[in-house]
């Protein structure tokens, strides 16, 4: 289910949040979620940030 937000956000953004920027929307929404743990979903489900340049 936390993927699933995960991906969401995601792809509300355009992919352009970050793990920091993810995790402080779940906390927005009341989603008690450690950083570290959306970092390792992420990782597992190959999602990045597109780097602006």
């Amino acid at each position: 289910m936390l993927a699933a937000h995960i991906q969401q956000i995601g792809h509300e953004n355009e992919h352009n949040y970050g793990v920091q920027k993810i995790y402080e929307e779940l906390n927005g929404k009341e989603i008690s979620v450690g950083r570290s743990r959306v970092q390792r979903l992420m990782h597992q489900q190959g999602s990045k940030a597109q780097i602006k340049k």
